[in-house]
């Protein structure tokens, strides 16, 4: 079965934890897991396994794939593939069961098993229930999951009503590997290609030195972050930003200058992790530090694109912070 990524619901980042009257039907609050974000399908001819961007991951994962078809009765969810390493999410350990297919696979599955975590149900029974409130998928899928053991394949993602769990839910994850929390409203739908969620994200504030730009000069959509090695050697990628706001690239666009001849990075980038294209952008002379939050996770901080801040005026391209420093 074909996942387009237009099916999945998104949601938007937000900046404080919003209390449960804030939402229709109240809040619904869930944590926020380090992994990959799927959709996983199981028919009367078997099951299959997209991720967010419409990759098929059942060969990759064959261990979630047999749950699917063990435990889910011609049904859709979505959720993330996880994996645990000592008692936290390990995303670096996700990272290397991707790709892979065949007994590489299989062998993969035995050494690193993962969990699917899911949290929401779009079809039951070859039915679609995406038309449904929230809190009617939820008992669907707790139904069908919930008296799985904490250690099953398929795990069913915790949620809680009360603001004030969800905020010690808030404060004692991050050292368990999760990015913060998903806010949903009780009786919303599931509206495929909307930013109907919202996410509260653990951030870390830090520096990096712009060392390109997507878009040109004059208008920067993006930045292109780099550091230096701390043990010495060329300035590299380290990350991106999000799309900048129109003021932001107005300011940015007195700043930037056109790099030299030395510049070290090449004409093109490498594609991102989700996609396919090399990518176009434009070299600037590595001399602004940007100041940045990065919610990616304490281990991986530029996994995703990091929030501009501002332009650090006072300090230099000398003085940021080395390949690997983020500073709360």
């Amino acid at each position: 079965m074909e996942i387009r990524p237009a099916e999945l619901m998104l949601a938007r980042t937000i900046d404080s934890l919003p209390y449960p009257e804030s939402c229709e039907g109240g809040c619904r609050y869930e944590p926020k897991y380090d992994g990959i974000r799927a959709l996983g399908t199981a028919t009367a001819d078997g099951a299959g396994l997209r991720s967010g961007t419409g990759r098929p991951l059942s060969d990759a994962f064959p261990e979630i794939v047999a749950a699917l078809v063990e435990r889910l009765p011609e049904s859709t969810v979505d959720g993330e593939i996880v994996r645990w390493s000592d008692g936290r999410l390990d995303h670096a350990a996700l990272r290397r069961r991707y790709p892979g297919t065949g007994r590489t696979a299989q062998a993969a599955a035995t050494a690193e098993p993962c969990q699917f975590a899911v949290f929401d149900l779009l079809e039951l029974r070859g039915a679609s229930v995406r038309e449904q409130p929230l809190s009617v998928r939820r008992r669907l899928l707790a139904e069908l999951l919930g008296g799985e053991p904490p250690e099953s394949v398929l795990t069913l993602v915790p949620q809680t009503r009360s603001w004030e769990t969800a905020r010690e839910w808030f404060e004692a994850l991050p050292p368990r590997g999760f990015e913060g929390l998903v806010v949903k409203e009780a009786s919303g739908r599931y509206r495929p290609g909307v930013h109907g969620w919202w996410c509260y994200r653990h951030r870390a504030t830090t520096e990096a030195i712009i060392g390109g730009v997507t878009g040109t000069l004059r208008r920067p959509r993006e930045l292109i972050l780099g550091r230096y090695p701390a043990g010495g050697g060329e300035l590299r990628v380290v990350g991106r930003t999000a799309p900048l706001a129109a003021a932001e690239q107005q300011a940015l666009a007195a700043l930037l200058r056109a790099a030299g001849p030395g510049h070290p990075w090449p004409a093109m980038l490498p594609p991102r992790a989700n996609g396919d294209l090399l990518l176009r952008y434009t070299k600037v002379e590595p001399e602004l530090v940007a100041e940045v939050s990065a919610g990616g996770g304490a281990h991986d901080p530029w996994r995703r694109p990091v929030r501009y801040l501002r332009v650090r005026t006072d300090i230099t391209a000398a003085e940021a912070p080395f390949d690997g420093a983020v500073q709360v």
